[in-house]
């Protein structure tokens, strides 16, 4: 996902004429957003389940960097 495809799935459900630059001015000042480069050489399996623990387990932190830190190791 990018900034680009977001504005283009806006523009496809609201038929308003809105400027790219006004949108990506609007989502920067009011959502916080952020579109980077994804990581590499990450194995899929590990971005999973930090996704999945972070979502459900926020407070839990150290106990998922040691448990990756094994998994990669291995």
């Amino acid at each position: 996902m990018n900034l680009k495809k977001l504005y283009a799935m806006y523009c496809s459900k609201v038929n308003e004429n809105v400027k790219l630059s006004y949108f990506r001015e609007f989502v920067n000042r009011n959502y916080n957003i952020g579109f980077g480069t994804p990581k590499t050489d990450v194995c899929s399996m590990c971005l999973r389940t930090e996704e999945f623990v972070e979502v459900l387990y926020p407070n839990i932190g150290n106990t998922v960097n040691i448990v990756s830190s094994v998994h990669v190791s291995s």
